[in-house]
């Protein structure tokens, strides 16, 4: 170890996140932070007005009341009202971390030997929506269900939304799905419906693929919305080349062969697929519970504003202060190895080693002068221990190369804590180092509380 291996700690976010590396900002850039703004960007030199005179003041034309046009604007029918705001549902919603990126960060916690606080850790899967799970659960006493989807994990409140999406959007977990010429429809046609969002053409309403084709449009890019609403945005055109153009995209049809049946086995329709799935597969591919675990990159899909308004609370509150998050992740880190402690009053850190305090009276002199200035001096870097315990000491003297030796065996030894941020401190003595997950949850239950209420 050596002095240049250590920074001021604000690359933690840098070194122990998920983003790639183009994305990465250097540790020195900081949008938010502070500083000198005049050697950041030079002043606008204020030019010279001369002292506006009262009675110019008086010369200006009086100002225009518009109370009362603003009045009328709020009173105005045709506005578009406001619409109703949704009551989060009642339920209970706790963040997991996502498994696979549990490795990356015990992996540079190890590599670091440094301490890192836990709730920082927990911060960085939220993050991402990709790094991070959703946990809901019925509130006790309560006959709320969750209905999820066993082939995407997508959630529903209402079985059959779930069962609308399943036949819409998994057909061909079942179904080898194949285009096939056909000839055009036959017979007149007045109109035909077309999405205003990807210009795809419907049909006639009056058609017999019609609904099978709402479907589809419904489960490709609107299945965050009903599938009435969705049919309420197709717009329908009675121009008679767009209806020509629909009947030329029906030369080619897409027929659905099951999987399990032989390969010479008939195509069929989509209706037909779908009664199929509902007869033999359908109630394997959904699941009815009171607590269900969903990838938080589905949120922007769910189809109910409630459980979407009750989450994005959650993870409003979770932002703040990952209560959930952090309970979630110091089992699964203490599995892997790392060691969970409360240091610096009462945060709560995580490390490769594990704090071991040692009485500096038992130890050598040099030992026994770093346990001693470190204690003295707490949150000090290794350039202070330097410059104490070394003073005017070259960096290529023996005796600077044997104080850092010193230093380096008491880090890895657990006798003294190095933190992300590069500085020193003696772990606590005569008290339990590795209760975190009680303390977290008392934490919690304070801040739940409110600021008034006595501890517990």
């Amino acid at each position: 170890m050596t002095s240049d291996d250590h920074n001021d700690g604000a690359d933690l976010l840098l070194n122990l996140n998920f983003e790639p590396d183009w994305a990465k900002k250097a540790p020195s850039v900081n949008s938010c932070a502070g500083g000198d703004r005049d050697e950041e960007r030079p002043r606008r030199p204020r030019r010279d007005r001369p002292p506006r005179d009262a009675r110019d003041r008086d010369r200006r034309p009086p100002r225009r009341d518009h109370s009362g046009e603003r009045r009328e604007r709020l009173r105005d029918p045709q506005r578009a009202p406001r619409p109703p705001r949704v009551e989060p549902l009642n339920a209970e919603v706790h963040f997991l971390p996502e498994k696979n990126n549990i490795g990356a960060v015990v992996h540079l916690v190890r590599a670091r030997k440094q301490a890192f606080p836990l709730f920082g850790l927990a911060s960085i899967f939220l993050s991402d929506a990709r790094h991070y799970l959703i946990k809901l659960t019925a509130p006790k006493g309560q006959s709320l269900e969750f209905h999820q989807c066993g082939v995407c994990q997508l959630v529903f409140l209402n079985k059959a939304d779930l069962e609308q999406h399943v036949l819409a959007a998994h057909l061909d977990v079942h179904f080898a799905v194949e285009e096939q010429e056909t000839e055009p429809p036959a017979g007149k046609f007045v109109c035909v419906g077309r999405c205003p969002k990807t210009g795809l053409l419907l049909g006639p309403p009056n058609y017999h693929g019609f609904n099978a084709a709402l479907q589809e449009l419904h489960a490709k890019h609107y299945a965050g919305m009903s599938l009435q609403d969705c049919r309420a945005r197709i717009e329908m055109i009675h121009d008679q080349d767009v209806i020509e153009e629909w009947r030329n995209s029906c030369r080619r049809t897409t027929v659905y062969r099951p999987k399990s049946a032989p390969a010479d086995a008939p195509g069929l329709t989509r209706d037909q697929a779908e009664a199929l799935l509902r007869e033999k597969h359908l109630n394997r591919m959904m699941h009815s519970r009171s607590r269900v675990i969903m990838p938080a990159a589905l949120i922007a899909q769910l189809p109910d504003e409630s459980l979407t308004a009750r989450i994005r609370q959650a993870w409003n509150r979770e932002t703040k202060r990952p209560f959930t998050l952090a309970l979630a992740l110091q089992p699964a880190l203490k599995h892997m190895g790392l060691h969970v402690f409360r240091s610096k009053g009462s945060d709560h850190y995580v490390s490769a080693i594990k704090p071991s305090p040692i009485d500096p009276g038992h130890a050598v002199p040099l030992i026994r002068s770093i346990l001693e200035f470190v204690e003295s001096h707490p949150d000090s870097k290794l350039p202070a221990v330097l410059e104490a315990l070394a003073p005017g000491g070259a960096a290529d003297s023996g005796e600077t190369a044997e104080l850092i030796q010193s230093v380096t065996w008491l880090i890895e030894k657990g006798h003294v804590i190095e933190y992300f941020d590069g500085t020193f401190r003696l772990p606590g003595r005569g008290r339990p180092m590795d209760k975190g997950k009680q303390s977290i949850e008392k934490e919690r239950q304070r801040e739940d509380a409110g600021p008034g209420a006595s501890p517990g």
